[in-house]
């Protein structure tokens, strides 16, 4: 029988512009028979966020930022799980008007990538506790290749274990307008795993997003969602 898991989805309120009432959304995730809660890992993302830690749009953030957007020793409470779901790569403006390109998600400079896998181990350390899995987007960098992705993928998982002591799922979400955005898209990515990364597929995969997927499919006005379920493992 296939097991179903529920994630409670990060929805930020106009009372609360930050990341924070962890608890509080829980209590709400617990209640609707939820087993996750989803915890936004994003770059600096609003003029709000600009403001409180004093860090440009887009930029990761710093140990002693983080406590400004998740709260001050704001520990999960016992037995939470939850996912970290990093940046999409949307365009934002700042607090002094200018609009910013897309970040940039470099997932074939280790460099960045090293510096992205940190940030992520600074909001697990403040929350008190390691995520189950990490969310991450493709981006819309042409330079990225579907085995970059793949690469980086293993790498987080390895880097954040060893980090964490805990080993993540790390999954990678299909979106429109990215580099992974059709049904074909998917299926080529997932085969791009089973050959680069075949020790990561029981433990990374795709997470599909059907909204992004149905818009793809209507921009290019030939639905592909008959090839949207990967291919099976090859033994």
């Amino acid at each position: 029988m296939v097991q179903v898991s529920y994630v409670c989805p990060s929805l930020r309120q106009k009372t609360d512009p930050f990341r924070g009432d962890l608890a509080g959304r829980w209590e709400d995730a617990s209640r609707h028979g939820c087993s996750y809660g989803e915890i936004t890992a994003g770059f600096v993302g609003s003029v709000a966020e600009e403001e409180a830690t004093g860090l440009p749009m887009h930029a990761m953030l710093t140990p002693g930022t983080i406590p400004s957007l998740y709260g001050e020793g704001n520990h999960l409470p016992g037995g939470m799980r939850y996912l970290l779901n990093t940046d999409y790569s949307f365009p934002h403006t700042d607090r002094f008007g200018k609009r910013h390109p897309a970040a940039a998600l470099r997932w074939d400079d280790r460099v960045w990538l090293t510096d992205f896998v940190e940030m992520l181990v600074f909001i697990s350390d403040h929350l008190g506790q390691p995520a189950d899995a990490i969310v991450i987007h493709p981006g819309k960098a042409k330079e990225v290749t579907f085995s970059g992705i793949a690469r980086a993928m293993r790498y987080i998982r390895d880097a954040y274990a060893a980090a964490c002591t805990t080993v993540p799922a790390v999954l990678m979400q299909n979106g429109y307008p990215s580099l992974i955005e059709t049904g074909d898209d998917i299926r080529d990515f997932w085969l791009t795993m089973q050959a680069q990364v075949p020790e990561c597929c029981d433990t990374c995969g795709v997470l599909l997003d059907l909204s992004a997927l149905d818009t793809a499919a209507h921009h290019a006005k030939s639905p592909s969602l008959h090839t949207s379920r990967p291919s099976p493992r090859m033994p």
